[in-house]
C-alpha cells in the first residue's frame, strides 16, 4: 500500500509506509481524522496530512480510545486538541466539525462544563452558576 499500513506499537506509534519511507506519528500529534469513502485523512500538527487507503473504523480501532472521540460519522477528534463548542459545533483552531445528533450526549460526556460542576462537598449551595449568594455577603468589610 503506497500511502500507508497502520501498525501499533507498544500503544505509543503508528508506523506508516509511505513509499519506501517510515514515518512515525504518535497519536497524541494526531489532531483529528477526516473520512472520506474508503479514504481517510490523518491531520497532524505541523505536518502535511496523511492519506491512508484505510476506512474511518479501521483507523478508530487504531487509536486510543482516550484520547479520541468519534464526534461525526466522518470525524474522530482528539479531545486534547478541541477549543471550543458553539451549538452542535466543534472547533479545533478555526476549522469546525459537526457534532451529530447520534453522538453528541457521549461526545459532551468527554469534557468538563462549568455549568454542570457540581459541589464535590454535596452542599445545597453549588460551587459555580446561579445559587451562589451574592457577592456582596461574601465580603468581609473592613473596620477602619
Amino acid at each position: 500500500d503506497r500511502w500507508g499500513q497502520f501498525k501499533l506499537d507498544l500503544g505509543d506509534h503508528f508506523d506508516l509506509d509511505q513509499g519506501g519511507q517510515v514515518g512515525v506519528d504518535f497519536p497524541a500529534s494526531i489532531m483529528w481524522v477526516e473520512a472520506s469513502r474508503s479514504y481517510s485523512y490523518i491531520h497532524v500538527v505541523d505536518k502535511p496530512q496523511i492519506i491512508t487507503t484505510h476506512p474511518l473504523s479501521g483507523v478508530r480501532k487504531k487509536l486510543p480510545p482516550e484520547l479520541f472521540i468519534q464526534i461525526h460519522r466522518s470525524f474522530i477528534v482528539n479531545k486534547n486538541f478541541v477549543d471550543k463548542f458553539v451549538g452542535n459545533t466543534l472547533y479545533i483552531g478555526k476549522e469546525s466539525f459537526p457534532i451529530s445528533k447520534k453522538l453528541r450526549s457521549n461526545v459532551f460526556s468527554h469534557f468538563l462544563f462549568l455549568d454542570n460542576i457540581k459541589d464535590p462537598l454535596e452542599k445545597t449551595q453549588t460551587l459555580f452558576g446561579n445559587n451562589n449568594e451574592p457577592l456582596e455577603n461574601n465580603v468581609i468589610e473592613s473596620k477602619e
